[in-house]
């Protein structure tokens, strides 16, 4: 339970907690309320913004395995944020523990257009879901630093395919918003 002294932040709202309807016995109602947990900001709050080249490069590199696949440049070297973006190494490896189960695994390029999608289809909505529920927050701030998206691309496409995670994924997120 939050300590009442601590300030509330912008984006908490508790009007919108959830109940359960746990017991009705001759007209009374008996209700429930779930835990709180914030709200994801809407899009318009984050920035629009890659992570800066430096930043992938002081950070993220790590993370990155530094072979040329297929003959390609390394990723370091990859200036054209699309083409970064499509070979997100961090992405690629949380898709290939994440959705092992799948018939047809997605590919990082899959993801990159799904995140994009203005009407996605029910495959690229499962692929965001599975990125919103499954991915833990450190992978998802690899896969900025390493540049796959913005915050603001991710949030609003979270918003767009419904995936409504509670908890600490929200908080963490609201994190980033800039505005």
């Amino acid at each position: 339970m939050r300590n009442p002294a601590m300030k509330a932040f912008a984006y908490e709202d508790y009007k919108d907690q959830e109940r359960v309807l746990i017991d009705e016995y001759k007209g009374l109602k008996v209700y429930q309320r779930l835990p709180w947990a914030p709200a994801l900001l809407p899009a318009r709050h984050f920035s629009d913004e890659i992570a800066p080249l430096h930043l992938f490069r002081k950070y993220a590199m790590r993370y990155t395995v530094l072979l040329q696949p297929d003959g390609l440049p390394p990723l370091e070297e990859v200036t054209d944020p699309e083409e970064a973006g499509r070979r997100c190494c961090m992405v690629n490896a949380c898709i290939n523990s994440k959705a092992c189960g799948w018939v047809n695994p997605p590919t990082v390029s899959e993801f990159f257009d799904a995140l994009r999608a203005t009407e996605p289809t029910s495959r690229q909505a499962a692929i965001v879901r599975m990125w919103g529920l499954e991915a833990e927050p450190v992978q998802m701030f690899v896969a900025w630093l390493q540049r796959g998206y913005s915050w603001q691309v991710l949030v609003e496409s979270l918003h767009r395919n419904e995936c409504h995670r509670k908890g600490r994924l929200n908080q963490y997120l609201n994190r980033f918003a800039v505005r």
